[in-house]
């Protein structure tokens, strides 16, 4: 499995070599959600590499924001630009769960993670555990993904689906959207956690 922290997403996530408008695109989703008080929401931002999204999210009025990225030179550049409160540094584990608390945010992030495998099926899972009930999960990537990288194929589509038909989350927003990053489509996924959900 690939990590999220390789050179190659250090320069992407950076926006040296791409023109990608995802960050802009799942704040502006997270902030459809939270009209007001943005202050008071909690957010991770997984693979939050050099904090792009984070300072999305910054520009819209949230400031309780933290990360989880495992690269050292991503986390330099993002303390840099002084958006996220705290710094998990380490991946999510194939099997089990990350340091971070259950119940522990009322916004998960995720731009870009999936990009070519980076982040194992389990991600899903554990974005969950660590959502607050009621809260949401939030994905933005590109969907072709799904299809093409051989660990998501047949198995993070059915996933979602198994968390929603077992009422763990219920999607609450599919969009899809043009120039995500170089061109291509993107899409934001949006679930919210069930407050039934132990």
């Amino acid at each position: 499995m690939l990590s999220f922290s390789h050179n190659f997403h250090l320069l992407i996530k950076d926006h040296k070599l791409l023109d990608c408008n995802g960050p802009q695109y799942i704040a502006n989703a997270v902030a459809d959600l939270f009209p007001k008080h943005r202050q008071d929401i909690c957010i991770l931002d997984v693979a939050a590499g050099t904090g792009l999204v984070g300072i999305e999210l910054q520009k819209l009025g949230f400031c309780n924001i933290e990360s989880l990225e495992p690269n050292k030179n991503m986390i330099a550049i993002a303390k840099r630009k002084d958006v996220y409160r705290k710094y998990f540094e380490e991946n999510i584990p194939e099997t089990g769960n990350t340091k971070i608390g259950k119940d522990a945010y009322d916004v998960v992030v995720c731009r870009g993670g999936f990009g070519g495998g980076a982040l194992p099926v389990n991600s899903l899972s554990e974005m969950l555990r660590v959502t607050k009930p009621g809260g949401y999960v939030a994905i933005n990537t590109n969907p072709k993904h799904f299809d093409v990288v051989p660990m998501y194929v047949n198995t993070i589509v059915p996933l979602m689906k198994n968390l929603e038909e077992s009422g763990q989350w219920k999607k609450v927003k599919e969009e899809n959207q043009n120039n995500y990053i170089a061109g291509a489509t993107g899409i934001i996924l949006v679930f919210q956690k069930t407050t039934q959900h132990i």
